[in-house]
């Protein structure tokens, strides 16, 4: 409110757009009493929507949106950009019906941890669509190589990443000897086929990205593994997205030529004033201040926490962690408690929306499949002891709140069925429960089968996996299988890390190479 009052755009930066339209219908009578404007910002809105929005003092809107809208500005002015050319604009007004943005001058971040660390692996790419008909003949030939390799003999997987084998590239070049062009050169067919590779079977359908209908036509969408969200307007690039598009047999979209982009990390540096709020980035707090010079102040609740953590348990398969969700969800549904059941990916919320609708026990379901009720099964997930599944979209700043009889039996009970790529991720999950002093419980059901696990050692998984199938309520055991799983979470988040400080480093070369050629990001 000081920094709208005193005349400064200010920015309300917040992960999607469900709790920017929550937020800004929730504060905009407390603004208006000072005399201040607010804006709303949506994904879908209208050019001139935004035009419009944007100049109001205090402006809610998602964290991509905005970059968005900004590289969109810089394209509108191309040469405006130089010094003497912009103060010319300035006297003469002459630009300002041509972009949207007011300027970068103070930020608060909602979910600073999300948008600051875990998107900043990402960067945001505004593109032109470039057809050419020859690149789609190429990607489909390099689908029907891959498809006639044999896994573990001719090439090997690592998580997402295939690698040829020996006999791999061999077979490789008997194969691309029938095709002409690209196919003659070996290190170009062996980028194609790996590629292919990754599309088949390092990228999932449900999990990584869904496919659905837009305007009448079938089209492949990322879904965001950090928030559990569709992202339609977002596509891989080199050619990947053009591939799974093949393997999925949809409309193949043309590739893109890149004309703006910038990650997070430089973005959000550019403001005069930034800074946030999160519940969760204890972790993160020094990388916060090397990034983007702003410190970490806690700020203790307005009520003690009556969260309970029920213990941990890690099971030796997939198959036995779910009959114990189902034994859970059944004693918390019958004791009187609502139940939030969380899970990492879409295909996984709708097999155990499966298994729930065999046992007999009505639930709702929000993936990236339903994310235009969202609002809607938000609403419903506290009243009575109703069980609703969810991806991570039912995590950060979604507010469930119980009624009075779902308090009396305990409150909301989470469970988490199985580990995200950082503990914070989790900790965002669990804190849909016991909110503003309410009771509620919370517990992790775990397996050696996760996919955080997957990429550990296969003897220690096979070892722990024995003991645990034999043992499975030992102390002992459980506790070893509890370190080796947060040892690979951990071990995650530091490769997130090392992403993206690559990331940061390539952003800075890249400044210095445009700012020597004159050329803007």
């Amino acid at each position: 409110i000081t920094a709208g009052l005193s005349g400064m755009a200010v920015h309300v930066v917040t992960v999607n757009d469900y709790l920017a339209s929550r937020d800004a219908a929730l504060m905009t009578p407390l603004y208006a009493a000072f005399g201040l404007t607010t804006g709303l910002v949506l994904e879908g809105s209208k050019p001139e929507e935004k035009g419009r929005e944007y100049q109001a003092d205090i402006v809610y809107c998602t964290n991509k949106t905005l970059v968005f809208d900004y590289l969109r500005d810089r394209i509108a002015m191309g040469d405006h950009m130089r010094p003497l050319i912009m103060a010319m604009d300035r006297l003469t007004g002459r630009m300002q019906g041509k972009v949207l943005l007011r300027g970068l001058q103070f930020a608060i971040v909602d979910e600073a941890d999300s948008v600051f660390i875990d998107e900043a692996r990402t960067p945001l790419i505004i593109s032109a669509e470039r057809r050419d008909p020859h690149a789609e003949v190429f990607h489909a030939e390099a689908i029907a190589l891959a498809r006639r390799l044999e896994r573990d003999v001719d090439y090997v997987m690592d998580g997402r990443v295939p690698h040829l084998t020996d006999i791999g590239h061999n077979r490789l070049r008997e194969l691309a000897d029938n095709l002409s062009g690209l196919w003659q050169g070996v290190i170009r067919s062996q980028e194609a086929v790996l590629q292919a590779l990754q599309a088949l079977h390092g990228f999932h359908r449900d999990i990584h990205y869904i496919v659905r209908d837009h305007q009448g036509v079938p089209k492949v969408m990322i879904v965001d593994e950090n928030t559990g969200r569709v992202m339609p307007d977002r596509s891989w690039e080199r050619g990947l997205q053009q591939l799974i598009e093949i393997k999925e047999n949809v409309p193949v979209s043309p590739e893109k030529e890149i004309l703006a982009r910038i990650s997070y990390q430089l973005f959000f540096r550019r403001y005069l004033r930034l800074s946030g709020m999160t519940g969760t980035c204890r972790e993160v707090a020094g990388e916060l201040v090397d990034l983007y010079g702003v410190g970490v102040v806690r700020i203790l609740p307005q009520k003690a926490s009556r969260r309970r953590l029920l213990p941990t348990w890690i099971f030796a398969t997939a198959e036995a962690r779910w009959l114990a969700v189902l034994a859970a969800i059944l004693r918390c549904r019958d004791a009187g408690q609502a139940v939030l059941v969380g899970t990492r990916t879409v295909a996984t919320s709708e097999a155990l929306s499966a298994r729930l609708t065999s046992a007999g026990i009505d639930h709702l379901v929000l993936n990236a499949k339903q994310d235009a009720s969202e609002a809607q099964t938000i609403q419903q997930a506290g009243q009575g002891p109703r069980v609703t599944i969810a991806t991570n979209m039912a995590g950060r700043g979604t507010d469930i709140q119980p009624d009075a009889g779902v308090l009396d039996a305990g409150g909301l009970h989470v469970i988490l069925t199985e580990g995200h790529d950082n503990a914070r991720v989790d900790r965002q999950m669990i804190g849909r429960c016991a909110r503003q002093g309410d009771p509620g419980s919370a517990q992790y059901l775990l397996s050696l089968e996760d996919e955080l696990v997957m990429g550990m050692s296969f003897q220690v998984r096979r070892s722990l996996g024995f003991f645990l199938a034999h043992s499975p309520n030992s102390a002992f055991f459980q506790a070893m299988a509890r370190g080796f799983y947060r040892f690979a979470q951990k071990r995650t988040e530091k490769s997130h890390r090392r992403i993206r400080l690559r990331q940061l480093d390539y952003d800075f070369q890249m400044r210095q190479a445009l700012s020597f050629s004159g050329t803007m990001e």
